[in-house]
């Protein structure tokens, strides 16, 4: 059994700092094996929100997985930084490594970096990354869960509900190839995707979306810890794996509390090749 902690979406600079002690707190309950964050750690890639992203993984005391968000990258008004070093503040503040991995003996975790400098906030992928990805994963010996952890999504709900509006999701909110992705990455069976981006939570199954024969992962997308919320609470994911079981629990920030409650749970079962969700 593996436990992981996903949240996405920090936007330091447009951050609730009330919600940095509860969120440790809740990641120190659960002692996580490992902390994913999947992207926009900063609001502008201002040197001042790059300080308090990295003051906050430092005082993280589980092993964590990072790559950087659309917003972690120079921004337009700096055109010619843009250009020549796009991540130069991410890699001087944050990580070196845009594409990271994890190994243990349970679970490969790796990274795709869907960020582009051309691009305002779309993101995609080549088929150089997504080849150089599938030969990574048929390298991992054993029967491993196999993770990937993108920050714009290759596969989410077509609507998501919210009390006061609707979100519709085609095909064109995804990252730019993300069909040809996934039908890549289902030949190594990839079980569960990991993004963010959207700053709403969900889980389902990627059949839905993409009809491969025999073939079905769990996507998962982390909402936001920051004041840019759509429709949904400050909020994270706490995941519990292992080889035909997977439960995903989302947490929710109670502002009056000042605590993580307890939202969703949804569990998959594994049969075959196919995750499905467990209906209560």
């Amino acid at each position: 059994m593996r436990t992981l902690v996903h949240l996405s979406d920090m936007h330091f600079g447009k951050f609730d700092t009330s919600c940095i002690e509860p969120m440790l707190a809740a990641i120190r309950a659960v002692n996580p094996n490992l902390i994913i964050i999947s992207g926009d750690f900063t609001q502008r890639a201002r040197v001042s929100e790059y300080k308090d992203a990295a003051e906050f993984l430092k005082n993280l005391e589980h092993p964590h997985l990072v790559i950087p968000g659309n917003h972690d990258i120079r921004p337009l008004f700096s055109p010619i930084a843009r250009i020549a070093d796009p991540f130069d503040r991410y890699k001087q503040y944050i990580s070196e490594n845009l594409e990271p991995g994890y190994v243990d003996s349970e679970v490969a975790i790796a990274s795709v970096n869907t960020v582009r400098s051309h691009a305002i906030k779309d993101g995609r992928v080549n088929k150089s990354q997504i080849n150089r990805l599938a030969r990574w994963f048929k390298r991992v010996d054993g029967d491993r869960l196999k993770i990937v952890v993108t920050h714009h999504p290759f596969d989410m709900p077509f609507v998501h509900k919210t009390e006061n509006k609707d979100y519709t999701y085609k095909k064109s909110r995804l990252a730019r190839r993300a069909e040809m992705a996934i039908k890549t990455l289902a030949t190594v069976g990839i079980d569960i995707y990991l993004s963010g981006h959207y700053h709403q939570s969900s889980a389902g199954e990627t059949a839905h979306r993409y009809k491969i024969e025999d073939y079905s992962a769990i996507s998962v997308r982390a909402g936001t810890v920051s004041m840019r919320q759509r429709g949904e609470e400050q909020s994270f994911n706490l995941i519990f794996t292992d080889k035909k079981t997977v439960r995903i629990d989302t947490y929710i920030f109670d502002d009056v509390k000042k605590v993580f409650d307890l939202c969703t749970s949804k569990v998959f079962v594994k049969t075959g090749k196919q995750w499905k969700e467990q209906k209560a």
